[in-house]
């Protein structure tokens, strides 16, 4: 028993879809997962000490862990510690899985058998990379990891660090981007411009700015809400740019986390390094007793822009 992919058949996948957080992962699985994941437009985030995740999950309802159990605390204190989380609304919510390079089967069984462990054990080193990527992906496949919305988006309403402007009849128009993704944009428009976006009209010279780089993306215009225009990039667009987006879009949500983690708060809390089983039978039956949900939810059409 190396590998649990998860334990029940399905799970609600949530519109937005959920964020994903590595605690401490192992070095391997940087290269060997985390960033092909990464490439695969999930939305990952590595966090470093333990003290400080309780508060960033907090802040991510129903978000994904994965928690390396082979350092700063013992695989009782961890299991205590995972344990913990039942007794928070919020932390209840969270989808919880394990990594382990040290774990033998019975640590596995331990956990498995008396934790909520939606995301599954993973024993890093029984298998290869490969297969063990192709169980991630599972996981965050049957775990609802992208919900409606397949490709990581960066808001950018309330910072400038994307630039638009395209240019018709001689004239150069800026536009004001909104939010956007490898496969397309929402950006406002002003009074100046507004004769130009139709449904369906296409737009071959709109020309990006984001960090050092400046493309030019054809696109077409998919929906149009008041000043709003919705644009996909055309299957024109090289992939170099998508990736080239793709890319800024994670740097700058990656960047954002790491300046936000000096100010959560710290978990101090000595957790004991033995379990206490009457407890963990009594949560048992206490979950048991509740209504599992079974099945995906239908979220019909995208209503906002906000969901694309």
């Amino acid at each position: 028993m190396n590998e649990q992919p998860a334990q029940t058949p399905s799970r609600e996948n949530p519109r937005f879809g959920r964020k994903v957080f590595f605690l401490d992962p192992p070095m391997t699985l940087n290269k060997s997962i985390i960033e092909p994941l990464r490439d695969d437009e999930y939305e990952i985030y590595v966090v470093e000490d333990y003290k400080i995740l309780k508060a960033i999950l907090m802040e991510n309802q129903d978000a994904m862990v994965f928690i390396n159990i082979d350092h700063t605390l013992t695989f009782k204190q961890w299991f205590n510690y995972i344990f913990s989380f039942k007794d928070n609304p919020t932390l209840a919510t969270i989808y919880v899985g394990i990594v382990s390079e040290r774990a033998t089967s019975s640590d596995q069984s331990l956990f498995l058998e008396n934790l909520p462990l939606p995301c599954g054990f993973q024993i890093v080193g029984t298998t290869t990379y490969a297969v063990l990527l192709d169980n991630f992906r599972k996981i965050f496949e049957l775990n609802g990891a992208k919900g409606n919305r397949k490709y990581i988006r960066l808001d950018c309403k309330n910072t400038k660090v994307v630039s638009a402007c395209f240019v018709q009849e001689n004239k150069l128009f800026e536009v004001f981007i909104q939010n956007i993704s490898s496969v397309g944009f929402a950006c406002t428009f002003d009074e100046k411009s507004a004769k130009y976006f139709k449904e369906n009209a296409v737009f071959n010279n709109i020309s990006f700015t984001f960090g050092r780089n400046t493309i030019v993306c054809p696109s077409v215009v998919f929906r149009i809400m008041d000043n709003t225009a919705v644009f996909l990039f055309t299957p024109a667009m090289p992939l170099s740019y998508k990736e080239a987006i793709r890319r800024f879009v994670q740097s700058v949500l990656i960047k954002t986390f790491e300046l936000k983690l000096r100010n959560y708060s710290m978990d101090f809390t000595k957790y004991r390094d033995e379990i206490d089983m009457g407890a963990v039978a009594m949560a048992k039956d206490a979950r048991n007793a509740q209504i599992n949900f079974d099945g995906d939810s239908d979220f019909g059409n995208l209503e906002s822009v906000e969901e694309i």
